[in-house]
């Protein structure tokens, strides 16, 4: 259950679409769990750097990130 609402907020939250009570609850998801915490910073590292390149991210780069999460665990 906790993991599907992190994915949503985590949605919200890289749309730019969060309130405050959803920043408090994805901030006491992510920090109670280090899988989620890790999780969030690749996603929201890989979000920033693909919406200032303005362009997709290859096939490939996604591919690597999933194996760095997955390995990383």
């Amino acid at each position: 259950m906790h993991q599907e609402r992190l994915w949503i907020l985590i949605a919200r939250k890289l749309a730019g679409e969060t309130s405050d009570n959803n920043s408090f609850e994805l901030n006491e998801l992510v920090y109670e769990n280090q899988d989620f915490y890790y999780q969030f910073e690749m996603l929201s590292h890989f979000w920033e750097n693909a919406s200032t390149a303005n362009a997709k991210p290859s096939l490939t780069v996604v591919e690597k990130l999933m194996v760095k999460i997955k390995t990383d665990r």
